[in-house]
Order: C-alpha cells, then sequence, then structure tokens
C-alpha cells in the first residue's frame, strides 16, 4: 500500500481538531480538554539529519520508559550520560516520558532493540 503522505496527514489533524472544536463550540475549551485534544494529534516538526559516522557504528537502541518525576528523569539523564560516555554511536538512547504514570506505580523499564528486543530492567518487576 501506499505510504500517506505529509500533506494528507496534516489535513487530516487539522479536519480532526476542527471537528473537535466544533463539537465544543457552546462552551470554551479548558486547559485539561486542550491537553486532550493535543495528546491525540500533535503536529511536530523535526530536522533530518544524515551522519554516516552514526549509520556505521550503530548497533543498538536502549529505550527508558519512565514516568516524568524527578527522580526518574535524574536517573534517565544519568544513564543516558553513562551509555554516550561508554559507547558513543554505537548505542542510540532514547527517554520515553510515559505521562499518567504515578510515583507509586513503579514504572521505570530499560530496553535494548537490537537484533532482538530485550528487557533488561523493570523497577515494578523488580519490586513484585
Amino acid at each position: 500500500p501506499e505510504l500517506p503522505k505529509r500533506q494528507d496527514m496534516e489535513d487530516d489533524l487539522a479536519d480532526w481538531h476542527e471537528e473537535f472544536e466544533r463539537y465544543h463550540e457552546e462552551e470554551t475549551l479548558t486547559e485539561k480538554e486542550k491537553e486532550m485534544r493535543d495528546m491525540y494529534g500533535e503536529l511536530k516538526y523535526y530536522t533530518v539529519r544524515h551522519d554516516p559516522e552514526f549509520e556505521r557504528l550503530f548497533r543498538g537502541h536502549l529505550i527508558v520508559a519512565c514516568g516524568g518525576h524527578e527522580s526518574d528523569l535524574e536517573t534517565a539523564e544519568k544513564i543516558t550520560i553513562r551509555m554516550d560516555r561508554e559507547f558513543g554511536k554505537q548505542v542510540f538512547v532514547e527517554t520515553r516520558l510515559m505521562n499518567n504514570v504515578l510515583p507509586d506505580d513503579n514504572v521505570f523499564e530499560v530496553w535494548l532493540e537490537s537484533y532482538e528486543v530485550e528487557l533488561l530492567h523493570s523497577k515494578r518487576r523488580a519490586s513484585l
């Protein structure tokens, strides 16, 4: 099947926002409702840069999934800095924030995606 074009996606998102606004036109949207609307569709622009050295050296993708709590973010940052120092461009580290997580949920996971996907650490699993 043909992949959707960026313009098609932008048009669909604009239509969805208009429909959402029309549905709620009698009332002014609260910040919470705007957050909900934007959670399901937000347009972001990225600049793609090709790095031949990265493409040659890359071996795996490390994902740190956590809530947006200060202690989790500090730990994720330490992991990112250490991986960069130890492996450079061989390992790409990404922190994925899970917005609806409470501190008591014990959500902090580290995954390595390479030839296979492997869970390296789970705070929740370790506390069971």
